[in-house]
């Protein structure tokens, strides 16, 4: 699965949601029962990386939703080298985190790209303390934007 971030609107908390999500993601991976696997539970892995990407709808039948770019590239790099059940993110991502002190990230080393470049990686989870003091300041934030689209429909609906 691949999750875009900071669509429509990009927030200075896109990469902390990304995070969560993923973090959410392994959690409940461990809690999911599948008695036909192996060792019964199912195991996912998770890599986040930053950067542009260009999205398209491909074909006329069957018509397919795209996401291209060196920042997906980047990803599918990064997910080779990820063990399951670990969270792998980019330099890019540790610096954009919002609020660091809400995770606990711990050095992964470099990895080779498919371009020959290497990159600092970092590995990912929660710290469970702060989480929900976090999760009550996106929800107010959210209902701020919230009000502020109101207002701005409100005003323009007056205007016309």
């Amino acid at each position: 699965m691949l999750l875009a971030g900071g669509l429509p609107s990009n927030l200075n908390t896109n990469t902390d949601r990304m995070c969560w999500l993923a973090v959410d993601m392994l959690n409940l991976a461990k809690t999911f029962v599948y008695p036909q696997l192996k060792n019964g539970s199912l195991e996912i892995k998770a890599t986040l990386h930053r950067g542009n990407v260009y999205t398209s709808v491909i074909g006329e039948h069957m018509p397919k939703f795209c996401v291209v770019g060196a920042a997906v590239q980047t990803v599918i790099d990064l997910h080779l080298y990820t063990k399951f059940m670990t969270i792998r993110i980019s330099e890019d991502v540790r610096s954009a985190i919002a609020e660091p002190r809400r995770f606990e990230i711990s050095d992964a080393g470099n990895v080779t790209l498919s371009d020959g470049s290497h990159m600092k990686t970092s590995f990912l989870t929660a710290n469970e303390k702060r989480r929900l003091s976090y999760q009550a300041t996106v929800d107010a934030k959210e209902e701020i934007v919230g009000q502020r689209r109101a207002s701005i429909t409100k005003r323009k609906k007056s205007l016309t």
